[in-house]
């Protein structure tokens, strides 16, 4: 049984009105010590063409994003540090895509993962927050 976890499913969501044409998607996920030791540009790996793929408007495509290079560790010890809260696992992307006029546009977004305890939970609960620097959150 292969425990390593190298890629992790995302959703591209159109939220907006119009419709929109993914020209290209470029994401990863991370393993930081700390959110402090993100560098100031983010480093996205090779775009993937998505060749404008029209996506309406509330509606999204599935894509799988890649850890990584270097980041891959066995799943359970990884789940054990984000539980720990002593690494954080941090998703990161671009997505470009031109707008009903044909404009060119970009949208920068980040997440960290965490967990989080219910007071009646027997186990921790997932969820994810737009976390990062500026620079990894923003729109054109």
């Amino acid at each position: 049984m292969k425990t390593d976890l190298m890629a992790f499913p995302i959703q591209i969501k159109n939220v907006g009105l119009s419709p929109a044409r993914i020209d290209s998607v470029a994401f990863r996920y991370r393993l930081l010590d700390n959110l402090a030791d993100l560098a100031g540009d983010p480093e996205y790996p090779d775009a993937v063409p998505f060749n404008g793929w029209v996506l309406a408007p509330q509606d999204s495509i599935g894509y799988v994003a890649p850890l990584a290079q270097g980041d891959s560790i066995p799943a359970a010890e990884l789940n054990q540090h984000v539980l720990d809260k002593t690494k954080v696992l941090f998703a990161y992307g671009s997505i470009k895509y031109r707008d009903i006029f044909n404009r060119n546009r970009e949208t920068r977004i980040s997440y960290a993962y965490e967990y989080f305890w219910l007071s009646a939970a027997l186990r921790p609960s997932r969820r994810i927050k737009q976390a990062g620097p500026a620079k990894y959150n923003e729109s054109t």
